[in-house]
């Protein structure tokens, strides 16, 4: 009667133990595709945030779902909302490179229309370059390791959700300083010209009454004048 007892409780010790077995390889399967499908939606994030013209709608599109269950979710929440902050940056210093207000600034349609005080030119620069230094800075925060971290630590994420958060949010660390530093090197080159065009406006300026528009042309009233203005033109051209 024992034995027969014994044996009946080590069927089912076994089934038991089969069942937590089968719970966990369940649990670890669910977790390897909800991983899985969380570096293939933050890779497609950055497929798009790098071509040449970037899908707004398709990136807002993949920024507000939520593709994980409860397992990764909060990692892919936290990794959307931090790089949503680095897009909106990037968007920003984008609109203000093509804002064709700073483009037109140092054309004869702007210097008929604005001058001689350049009140708008003056403040279309100082707010673009306002708008480029603020979301440069901005953006840099965002690849800046020591903030990564932080961030993931304020979430609360253990060692390995801060670890996968930190490695979709840095990508190949190996290339990541070559990247910021090519960044930094296209927005100074814009906030320099802006610098350019803001001489030549003050010369203009400081100038008014020695110059007038002349069918297509600026022309002045002395040589010196027109020296320098080309001179400052091809500043420009030599930057």
């Amino acid at each position: 009667m024992n034995k027969s007892k014994k044996s009946v409780l080590a069927v089912i010790i076994v089934i038991i133990v089969v069942a937590i077995y089968g719970v966990i390889s369940y649990k670890q399967q669910t977790e390897k595709e909800e991983k899985s499908k969380l570096i293939q939606e933050i890779n497609q994030l950055n497929r798009l945030i790098s071509s040449t013209k970037m899908d707004t709608e398709k990136v807002n599109e993949i920024i507000n779902r939520t593709v994980t269950g409860k397992n990764y979710s909060d990692v892919e929440r936290a990794s959307k909302d931090y790089l949503k902050e680095a897009i909106d940056s990037l968007n920003i210093l984008m609109k203000a490179m093509g804002n064709k207000d700073v483009i037109n600034i140092l054309t004869v349609q702007n210097y008929k229309k604005d001058g001689p005080k350049f009140t708008k030119s003056k403040k279309i620069i100082a707010d673009t370059r306002k708008d480029l230094s603020e979301q440069k800075d901005k953006f840099l925060s965002c690849l800046d390791e020591k903030a990564i971290e932080k961030y993931a630590d304020e979430k609360g994420f253990n060692d390995e959700k801060k670890k996968l958060f930190k490695d979709l949010m840095l990508g190949n660390n190996s290339t990541i300083e070559k990247d910021r530093k090519q960044f930094e090197e296209a927005v100074d080159t814009v906030l320099k010209l802006l610098d350019r065009q803001e001489e030549i406006i003050d010369f203009l300026i400081k100038n008014k009454g020695k110059w007038e528009i002349t069918g297509s042309q600026i022309t002045f009233n002395s040589n010196s004048l027109v020296n320098k203005y080309n001179d400052l033109l091809k500043k420009i051209q030599n930057d």
